[in-house]
């Protein structure tokens, strides 16, 4: 008896279990329709549903870390209908139909946000009627999305395969990775988009950046402006501007192709780095002249001596290309001047311009080297100053000589930020000297000095030196065989 009451018991209990297994994990019989201002929150649950999920009248419905299903086995089709000011949100989760004829729609001012989440199974996603539409790194599974509501904003996430279009007066897609694209729209701006296919039409500005398409055409009543991209084939039907652009197959970054009485205007960045003797970053005049002399473009280099600006290279329309790439660039800093660089600017440039002579750099510290003109073997004296005026900082002076030959000192300075030494330099040449004020202050100060150059001659051979020395010798001994015989003379005289 005790026996069967204890298998009674089990029963019961796996009976419940089972029971609250089915209710927590699946239940086909939940309707979800939401309507006069109602409020509810599916949070870490996984279900089927038989029936539509109706949102509506400023009601709102959150979806946090579930998996919601639309029909047992695809027997039926269920849709998404967010109406009249309704609000969804999705987090998190997947909202999945079996039926492949399921749709979502919103309409009516309704909102919909999906956050990390995925949508498959259904045949069209639809946004109407003054409502927005917001994805964040969400994966689309749908061949077909249609928004010409209020608004609509994708950033991060994909939709692999099908078409998304859009007509609304605002869209910002950022971070995206699409099939195909079809745009007829307001304001757009278009950042780190892929996709194999993009027609953009836009009433207003139309900005695209550091994207990857295939086949695109862009358009505007406005401008268009399109920066550091790639393409496999783009056409303007609107004048535009291109910079950094580039077409897979061509040379010179690909043909970009206008449409009749459509003016393209094509840049290419101009890189220019500015250094005096040392390698110190030099904030030089930049200035940039055509073929034949005349200045394009001037600008200042930053303090690390960098000069980094888009450059006009082409002129497209739909009848030629005018190449307007050929250039000269040089650099001014008081009353020094670089040698003049001539460049093609048929593709992004780096221009490396160096001072020759030493350059009066705006330093927190000072240098001094003496003398300027000295043989192998002798001593150069190097002294100098830090602008914090105390004592125990630490100064580097670094030599470089002829074939990468380089000498490292390390001093610490005195009362009054003094510091002073000393170099023997032992090969001939041109030698090159600078001062680091390695323990100053942080790196939006300029801690490297001016830079100068002292000329090491060689010193002669001792044949050499005799051969200049005999004149003298040969003097030096006229003068004492006169004296002598001068002497001599007088002395006989006084015995006389």
């Amino acid at each position: 008896m005790l026996r069967g009451l204890v298998k009674a018991v089990a029963a019961i209990t796996v009976l419940l279990a089972t029971l609250h297994l089915i209710q927590s994990t699946y239940s086909a019989e939940v309707e979800l329709f939401l309507d006069d201002e109602k409020e509810m929150t599916i949070s870490g649950r996984s279900l089927i549903l038989t029936s539509d999920i109706v949102v509506k009248n400023k009601s709102r419905l959150l979806i946090a870390n579930s998996h919601i299903q639309l029909s047992v086995r695809g027997e039926r089709g269920y849709n998404l209908l967010i109406l009249d000011s309704g609000r969804v949100m999705l987090s998190s989760s997947t909202l999945q139909s079996l039926f492949n004829a399921s749709t979502i729609e919103v309409s009516g001012a309704a909102n919909m946000t999906v956050l990390n989440s995925t949508i498959t199974g259904f045949n069209i996603l639809t946004s109407r009627d003054n409502s927005t539409l917001h994805l964040y790194d969400s994966k689309i599974l749908i061949p077909y999305v249609n928004c010409s509501g209020r608004s609509v904003s994708v950033t991060g996430g994909s939709m692999p395969k099908g078409e998304l279009r859009i007509n609304t007066p605002t869209v910002r897609l950022e971070r995206f990775k699409g099939d195909r694209i079809m745009m007829d729209v307001g304001n757009s701006t278009l950042r780190n988009v892929q996709a194999n296919q993009l027609a953009a039409k836009s009433t207003g500005p139309l900005k695209l950046n550091s994207s990857r398409v295939g086949n695109c055409t862009v358009e505007s009543n406005m401008s268009v402006v399109m920066a550091d991209s790639t393409f496999d084939w783009l056409k303007f039907f609107s004048p535009g501007v291109a910079v950094n652009i580039s077409i897979s197959k061509g040379r010179a970054g690909g043909p970009i192709y206008a449409d009749t009485n459509v003016t393209v205007q094509r840049y290419w960045y101009l890189k220019v780095n500015v250094t005096d003797l040392a390698g110190s970053g030099v904030p030089a005049k930049i200035i940039v002249e055509d073929y034949f002399g005349k200045t394009v473009t001037t600008g200042e280099a930053d303090a690390r001596g960098l000069y980094f600006k888009p450059i006009l290279a082409e002129v497209v329309n739909g009848s030629k290309t005018v190449f307007l790439g050929n250039y000269r660039v040089r650099a001014e800093y008081f009353n020094y001047t670089t040698r003049t660089v001539p460049i093609v600017l048929d593709g992004n440039k780096n221009v490396e311009l160096r001072f020759i002579e030493s350059v009066p750099l705006e330093s927190a510290t000072k240098l001094t080297v003496s003398p300027r003109i000295v043989r192998v073997g002798d001593p150069v004296k190097v002294s100098g100053w830090v602008d914090s005026k105390r004592s125990g900082e630490h100064v580097e002076v670094i030599i470089l000589g002829p074939n990468n030959s380089r000498i490292d000192r390390v001093y610490r300075t005195i009362e009054g930020g003094f510091f002073e030494g000393e170099f023997k330099p032992t090969v001939e040449g041109r030698w090159i000297v600078y001062a680091d004020w390695i323990s100053g202050p942080p790196q939006t100060s300029n801690t490297r000095s001016r830079a100068y150059t002292v000329l090491v001659e060689p010193r002669p051979p001792l044949i050499i030196l005799l051969i200049r020395a005999l004149p003298i010798v040969v003097v030096v001994i006229g003068i004492c065989v006169a004296a002598s015989f001068l002497l001599l003379s007088r002395f006989r005289e006084s015995k006389t």
